[in-house]
């Protein structure tokens, strides 16, 4: 009787706290399954166990950005400094990797904003406002183009975008050919002169960023990072989660505003490449 009691308690938290309810939608595709779920006073995009979007479904907050992309964090941040001292600039956007759209949160009028994103369900999903609402309440509906980023970039002209977001690196095999290298040069020739490229590298199993800015280092170019702990209050009322960025820019005074910031000189290790793409050497120690 004392085990039934307790392995039905157990039983009743994971169902409770733990397992997601009911799926509002769910889809397949080559890159897996994707599903959007409402728990915690929030709607999710989920893939397998990854978080690929967050949306509040408190109406007050449906259009702030949430999770990795509060404004308190690196990602406001960047287009904070991007929009320069008098917070007035007009920015071109390019952000490898959909998700629910929540950058779009941070788009203007007078903005351009384009996602480049491979998995057509991930596109279906984040443009359907039944799910997600953060396309179509943007200030500017932002283009998409569907493909490989690492391919669709090389179709942008050179010094296309003033910011340049490439977050694709959460799920537990991060795309290797957008790490390496090449990958970096490829990206950085849309990136205009005084431009930043940005990677979120958040990932529970692999620390990227030395390897990012071993490349970085290897092309002549200059990094920061930011760790981001979000603070109680984020976390209660945005779901801001702890997360990884580096910011690559031309030269030190590209990154001079992130400094100012509090964004930092990153660890370095060799750089990943295309010829030599095993990442297994960035795990995280286990335990």
């Amino acid at each position: 009787p004392r085990f039934f009691v307790v392995a039905t308690a157990v039983l009743l938290v994971v169902v409770t706290f733990i397992t997601p309810g009911p799926s509002l939608f769910e889809g397949r595709s080559f890159f897996g399954v994707s599903r959007v779920v409402e728990r915690n006073a929030a709607r999710v995009l989920l893939n397998g166990t990854t978080v690929h979007g967050l949306q509040s479904t408190d109406p007050t907050l449906a259009h702030e950005p949430t999770s990795y992309y509060v404004r308190s964090g690196p990602a406001g941040d960047l287009f904070a400094v991007a929009r320069g001292p008098g917070n007035d600039r007009t920015l071109d956007v390019g952000l490898a990797g959909l998700g629910s759209g929540g950058l779009a949160t941070y788009d203007r009028a007078g903005d351009a904003l384009t996602y480049y994103e491979i998995d057509p369900v991930v596109i279906r999903v984040a443009t359907d406002p039944s799910l997600f609402t953060y396309l179509s309440g943007a200030a500017v509906r932002p283009r998409i183009v569907e493909g490989d980023a690492r391919l669709t970039l090389a179709e942008v002209p050179d010094a296309t975008h003033d910011l340049l977001i490439v977050d694709a690196f959460s799920s537990d095999t991060p795309p290797t050919h957008l790490l390496t290298i090449e990958a970096i040069a490829d990206a950085m020739r849309t990136v205009r002169p005084g431009g930043v490229l940005a990677l979120h590298l958040s990932n529970r199993y692999y620390d990227l960023a030395p390897a990012v800015a071993g490349a970085a280092e290897t092309l002549g170019l200059t990094a920061v990072q930011r760790d981001y702990s979000p603070s109680a209050e984020d976390k209660e009322r945005l779901f801001a989660a702890p997360s990884q960025w580096l910011a690559i820019g031309r030269g030190a005074a590209d990154l001079a505003g992130l400094t100012a910031r509090g964004w930092t000189t990153p660890e370095t290790t060799d750089p990943v490449t295309d010829d030599r793409p095993d990442i297994l050497r960035l795990l995280r120690p286990f335990g």
